[in-house]
């Protein structure tokens, strides 16, 4: 059975009713002195905020599913290329000295201007990837939206977007990036 709008709507309300009936009985025992430490404390706060967070995905996973049958999800992930195009690298990470892109021979940091890295060889480039999978309703441990049947919509390699003074703007892989390498 497929649920409708109205309860998927509903579901998502019900959750914020039970957030909201924790954080009364919270500020009551507080205020009644039945315990001085479970009100205002930042680790409900953050605990809320997670459950109303996961909750609204949900709602919005689930009404997506309803409308289309699938989800459509944007990633853009960074890129590294030679002069030539040819890929050296996908998705930079972060060490103690800044945003870096592995590649088989060590590591290339990645400076603030685009230039710098054209003087030694390599462009930085953006790959944006337009997902379509379905929503398997459940999360992972860290929040992530699982999805099966994750299929490649359309895939263009792109400018990197920069701020306003030129600066390079990167980009983390996201979790349906890894999902969907790991499908096989």
């Amino acid at each position: 059975m497929q649920a409708t709008r109205e309860q998927i709507i509903n579901s998502y309300q019900r959750v914020l009713d039970e957030i909201s009936e924790r954080h009364e009985y919270r500020a009551n025992n507080y205020f009644n002195c039945v315990d001085d430490y479970s009100f205002g404390s930042p680790y409900h706060a953050a605990a809320d905020s997670m459950v109303r967070n996961e909750a609204y995905n949900r709602m919005v996973y689930y009404l997506e599913m309803l409308d289309n049958g699938f989800i459509q999800k944007e990633t853009r992930v960074d890129i590294l290329t030679d002069l030539d195009g040819n890929i050296l690298a996908t998705g930079s990470k972060r060490g103690k000295f800044g945003e870096f892109f592995v590649i088989e021979n060590g590591f290339v940091g990645i400076p603030k201007n685009l230039k710098t890295l054209e003087k030694k060889g390599y462009l930085f480039k953006n790959r944006v990837r337009t997902y379509r999978a379905t929503f398997s309703g459940k999360v992972s441990q860290n929040g992530n939206a699982i999805f099966n049947d994750i299929k490649i919509f359309s895939e263009s390699i792109e400018q990197p977007r920069v701020d306003d003074y030129g600066h390079i703007l990167t980009n983390s892989n996201e979790f349906i990036d890894w999902l969907f390498e790991q499908q096989g």
